[in-house]
């Protein structure tokens, strides 16, 4: 019996911000150690918008929104789900 495992097409999810550059630190640059690149993971906003499939920024963007009543300078919208 072979196993068949269908790829998932990803979806492309919409954020909006009222900062038309905005950029976040998804994982900050450090000094490199060996066998790392030490460059970080930033998101940068082109006027007021970031469109992506990456999973992994889909979540940090989630959350991100999820905490817009705490911070008044980083005001993040999901406008279409993946």
């Amino acid at each position: 019996m072979t196993a068949h495992t269908k790829k998932e097409k990803t979806q492309e999810a919409i954020f909006s911000s009222n900062y038309f550059n905005l950029t976040l630190v998804m994982e900050p640059a450090y000094k490199p150690q060996p066998g790392q690149d030490g460059k970080g993971r930033k998101i940068q906003f082109r006027d007021g918008k970031y469109i992506t499939s990456n999973p992994e920024e889909i979540k940090f963007l989630k959350g991100v929104a999820a905490q817009n009543d705490q911070s008044p300078y980083r005001k993040v919208y999901l406008v279409q789900d993946a």
